[in-house]
């Protein structure tokens, strides 16, 4: 149903009610976007967009998801804009152009039934304000909390790593049950201003993430967020911290990992890089 939605133009016969003639639309193909990011500031450009936001001569046609083909009924010269679009959360129902991403821009020349290929490349933008980034090549600035059996380890097999030489890696062999690990305090944006978190991970099972709120002289509130399902395969997660911070109005915040590990299961295993904390 969501495909048929978004090709509210993709008819099998495009006639134009005011004079019966049938309209002629080009198409654009695209497949995948590029990240392009600066790994010392910015992080890795590993990415997870998932649908295009495309505008022609800035006019919307709507969002799709990838890989797609779009008609469009404009030919000739045009001015085609491509937003990268992302699940918000992780959940398929809440889609969003990530705010941090560049647009990206291009002109095509369109013919009629013929179809071009783009792959939109965008970058992060200027200005932003970089709360947090752990790729674990340098150290592990992760700690482990009272009550957890385990914290994060460094681990630099190939086979095993994300990218660079280390990934940090939780063993939850026979008789580990518990995992909770956490940030430092950091500084968030005030309420109203985007904040979102951006994770890569692997795990045999499922983990939860946590926000926490530190108060001067007061006593942390610790809230839970959500759980992300287990992945056999690296992934990628972009979490919008907003709603946590609007809720808190903390001081500072802490970004807190937890994993309970099933009864039925005897050993886990969960993977973690390139984390990013980024605002305007």
């Amino acid at each position: 149903m969501k495909r048929h939605l978004q090709y509210l133009l993709m008819i099998p016969v495009l006639v134009s009610a005011c004079t019966g003639d049938e309209l002629q639309p080009a198409f654009v193909h695209i497949a995948d976007f590029e990240v392009i990011s600066d790994p010392g500031s910015e992080g890795s450009p590993t990415q997870k967009i998932t649908d295009a936001w495309v505008y022609v001569n800035g006019i919307q046609l709507g969002v799709f998801e990838l890989p797609v083909t779009v008609p469009v009924l404009d030919t000739g010269t045009v001015s085609i804009s491509v937003f990268a679009g992302i699940k918000e959360n992780g959940f398929s129902s809440i889609g969003n152009i990530y705010p941090f991403y560049s647009g990206f821009e291009t002109t095509l020349t369109l013919r009629p039934f013929e179809t071009d290929s783009i792959q939109p490349s965008v970058d992060y933008l200027s200005g932003l304000s970089w709360i947090y980034l752990e790729r674990f090549e340098l150290g592990n600035s992760f700690t482990q909390l009272s009550g957890s059996e385990t914290g994060l380890e460094i681990v630099t097999d190939p086979e095993l790593v994300l990218e660079g030489s280390r990934s940090a890696f939780a063993n939850m062999e026979p008789g580990i049950s518990v995992m909770k690990v956490t940030t430092g305090p950091l500084l968030f944006p005030t309420v109203g201003n985007a904040v979102w978190a951006e994770v890569d991970y692997k795990a045999s099972v499922p983990f939860e993430v946590w926000v926490n709120g530190n108060y001067t002289g007061g006593i942390p509130i610790s809230s839970y967020m959500l759980t992300v399902g287990a992945r056999n395969d690296w992934n990628k997660i972009y979490l919008n911290l907003a709603a946590k911070v609007a809720t808190l109005q903390a001081e500072t915040y802490n970004l807190e990992f937890r994993c309970y590990k099933p009864d039925s299961v005897s050993s886990a295993e969960l993977y973690f890089d390139n984390i990013k904390i980024i605002a305007f």
